[in-house]
Parts: C-alpha cells; structure tokens; sequence
C-alpha cells in the first residue's frame, strides 16, 4: 500500500501510513525504510528522505547499500556536496567497497552533478565492476560533457570500446554522446 502511494505521488498519505504501522507497534525493515527514503527523494522533497533516513538509525537499524544510494540519488538532485560526502564516508565505514554499481553510479552522479569531476574520476577508476556496468560508462561520459570536459568524455568513450563494452541503442538515444 505504502508502495503504491509513493509511486503516485501521494506522499502525505503514504507518510501518514507509514506513522501509523509504527504506532501500532510494528519495526519497519530497511527495505520498507528504503522504500520511503528513496520515494521522497524521486519525489524531490530531499529533506524528508534525510529525516526519515536519521528516524532508522534512531530506530537503530543501519543502512544498507539501497538506502545509501537512495540518499546519493537526493544529494545529487540537490546538490549537497557535503551531505553526499558523508553518506560516501559512511559506506567506506561500513566497508561497502566499490563492487555495487548502484552506489558507484549514484556516487559518480553525485559528484558530477556540482562540478567535482575529480573524485567522480576516482571512483570510477575503483570501481570493480565498470568493465561490464554500461550504466557506470554512461554516468562518467554524460556527466564530463555536462562539466564540459569533451576530452574526458571522449577519452572515457575509447576506454570503454577498448574494454569491449558494447553500447545498446538505449545508450545512444539517452543523449550521452548528444553534442
């Protein structure tokens, strides 16, 4: 139900919903805690996924990979360099590695959104799984044109043909390589 409310924007009553589960008494799981963060934040009212994020933990679950990258996703479209920052800090704590293409992919667009190019760079070149992950490919290529870095996103783009990562036509139409 809570679900379902989310996804059509009603958060409000979704929110509403989910209060009352937890006065009745039952403990929301992370992936019903996730499911919350990351609806607000797709919603754009970032501010509550981080409110709702800080009620887990003092619920005390800790958060998983989906939650973090529920959090990266808000960082980005807000461009909270210094919130994103912690949430990176906290999944090098917990030990998250870079073997998740979600979280490197929300890590890459989280630093490409406000012009840090360096330390998306960084994380892509540590990433485990970017030889097979076009979506990683596509984060770093489309976020150095929007920095307009045309030599870095071209360079990236030969790297990935030399790796034999081969684009899909969902590749080309998402405007990566858009000029």
């Amino acid at each position: 139900m809570i679900s379902g409310l989310l996804s059509n924007g009603c958060l409000d009553i979704a929110l509403t919903l989910f209060d009352k589960l937890r006065s009745e008494g039952l403990k929301p799981d992370s992936a019903t805690w996730n499911m919350m963060i990351n609806g607000f934040s797709q919603h754009g009212n970032e501010t509550e996924a981080f409110r709702l994020f800080s009620e887990m933990q003092s619920d005390g679950l800790r958060p998983n990979l989906k939650v973090l990258t529920s959090l990266l996703q808000a960082c980005s479209s807000i461009s909270s360099l210094l919130r994103g920052k912690g949430i990176h800090c906290h999944a090098i704590r917990i030990r998250a590695g870079h073997e998740d293409e979600f979280l490197d992919t929300a890590l890459i667009h989280m630093y490409m959104n406000p012009g840090f190019p360096v330390h998306a760079r960084r994380i892509f070149h540590q990433s485990e799984i970017k030889s097979e992950d076009l979506t990683l490919w596509n984060a770093m290529i489309s976020g150095h044109w929007r920095n307009e870095e045309n030599d870095f996103a071209i360079e990236t783009f030969r790297e990935m043909q030399e790796r034999r990562v081969k684009p899909n036509s969902a590749y080309f139409s998402g405007g990566s390589l858009s000029m």
